[in-house]
């Protein structure tokens, strides 16, 4: 199977997580973005080579580089993690999530 098809699937597999857990799988795709970014900042900063001579502009285009690079596996964990955080959540409230309405199925 070819990449592109492979990304395509998991992409509609993403889309799905998304309509049927709405919130849910927003937020833990965001915070997996923010800890990549808060990961690759405090990696830099605490000595990290970058084999750039920028400081400012350097470091925001090595954690972009990063952010990219990690995009599909931000995916993959997104897609694993959020029912399981969708479960928790629920514990947590002692109430259901109000998860989006499920997909219809053609």
């Amino acid at each position: 199977m070819k990449l592109r098809e492979r990304l395509r699937q998991l992409r509609e597999r993403y889309d799905r997580l998304v309509a049927e857990y709405g919130k849910v799988a927003i937020v833990t795709y965001f915070s997996l973005y923010a800890a990549v970014i808060g990961g690759a900042w405090v990696a830099i900063e605490a000595g990290w080579e970058t084999g750039t001579t920028a400081e400012g502009a350097g470091k925001f285009a090595v954690i972009y580089g990063i952010l990219k690079l990690s995009q599909p596996f931000r995916i993959l964990a997104t897609i694993g993690l959020t029912p399981l955080v969708a479960r928790g959540v629920r514990r947590v409230r002692g109430a259901p999530v109000a998860l989006a309405a499920p997909p219809e199925e053609p």
